[in-house]
């Protein structure tokens, strides 16, 4: 994905289950160095809800590595995680934050998450 703010995706996912977002910054076609950068996902009933009613909230900083000075950076949501999210739709975003002074931050992807029912509750075993 190139640097841009507004892109709208939405996906579903089982309950239970992972999912990994695999995300590649470049400006201009050249990969954009993310070493120290942090990338936060943030999913909610309602964009009204507090970040702290926030279904799932993760924020990861991104090390100095080959992928992050690649523009590449992967952003993973846990089975525990999404096995606490009931059934239903929810709303998410992806926020860039730069490591520079001052920091850049962009909303770079919204959309919509249908939390699926799984008929095997593997959280449960």
């Amino acid at each position: 994905m190139a640097i841009a703010s507004g892109i709208n995706r939405n996906f579903q996912i089982y309950r239970g289950n992972s999912k990994s977002f695999r995300l590649v910054f470049t400006l201009g076609g050249q990969p954009v160095d993310l070493s120290g950068d942090t990338i936060m996902f943030t999913m909610k009933r309602s964009v009204e809800d507090a970040n702290a009613d926030a279904v799932i909230h993760k924020t990861i900083t991104l090390p100095d590595n080959a992928d992050s000075v690649a523009g590449t950076c992967f952003l993973p949501i846990e089975s525990t995680e999404t096995g606490a999210v009931p059934p239903g739709l929810y709303l998410y975003d992806l926020i860039w934050k730069t490591n520079s002074d001052p920091p850049v931050i962009t909303t770079f992807m919204t959309g919509r998450v249908q939390m699926l029912p799984s008929v095997n509750n593997i959280s449960e075993t």
